[in-house]
């Protein structure tokens, strides 16, 4: 069974947000899912994102606004 990308970014994202997670790292680099990360950084969703190269992989991670932001991902 094939998973989807972008089903696993958004269900990643709001496991570590619901519990309280300031960033998270995942091992994913779909062109889609980096384009939905830059609409979650526009719209304010998200704080922000980046790559973090490691000796194997390309890393991304995504940081959280702080607890006094409002955030749409647990509504």
């Amino acid at each position: 069974m094939k998973t989807s990308n972008i089903g696993f970014l958004i269900n990643a994202l709001q496991n570590a947000q619901s519990n309280g997670t300031k960033s998270i790292q995942l091992s994913m680099q779909s062109k889609q899912c980096i384009s939905l990360l830059d609409c979650l950084v526009i719209d304010g969703w998200i704080e922000r994102w980046n790559f973090i190269e490691n000796q194997n992989q390309t890393i991304i991670q995504v940081f959280f606004k702080d607890s006094n932001s409002t955030s749409v991902i647990n509504k």
